[in-house]
């Protein structure tokens, strides 16, 4: 097993050649702020496409344009809307940009559950919208 992981820097590098302006990246060095590594279900080598592209086989591309997600969060076009509106939530709040892993322990808060402390997502970031 320890013989075919050693050859992945070599399969990661050759794919980054082809895709310079993807990234590319061995499960370990999956940047931290894509929350991605840790997950055991996460292959081996991990390709981020550029933004507007896409990766996929040959001959089973698409015949229309219907890609649009899956990039870098750090793309702005990756952005979402997050509305929210009920019992245990304040009206007529408006709160900064925040990454989508904070949604899951503020739905958990909303319906009385307790949330799992596996998660990477914080309650207090969207805190300020719950009515007290």
């Amino acid at each position: 097993m320890k013989e075919a992981l050693s050859g992945l820097p070599a399969v990661r590098d050759s794919i980054a050649a082809t895709m310079p302006k993807s990234g590319v990246y061995l499960r370990a060095d999956v940047p931290e702020r894509l929350h991605y590594s840790a997950d055991p279900r996460v292959g081996d080598i991990v390709i981020v496409a550029a933004e507007e592209r896409s990766v996929v086989i040959p001959d089973r591309v698409p015949d229309r344009d219907g890609f649009n997600h899956g990039w870098d969060n750090a793309f702005a076009s990756m952005g979402g809307i997050f509305l929210a509106q009920g019992p245990g939530i304040a009206g007529g709040q408006t709160i900064d940009v925040f990454e989508s892993i904070h949604v899951y322990p503020f739905l958990a808060s909303v319906l009385g559950l307790t949330p799992n402390a596996d998660v990477d997502g914080r309650l207090e970031v969207l805190q300020p919208i719950l009515r007290n």
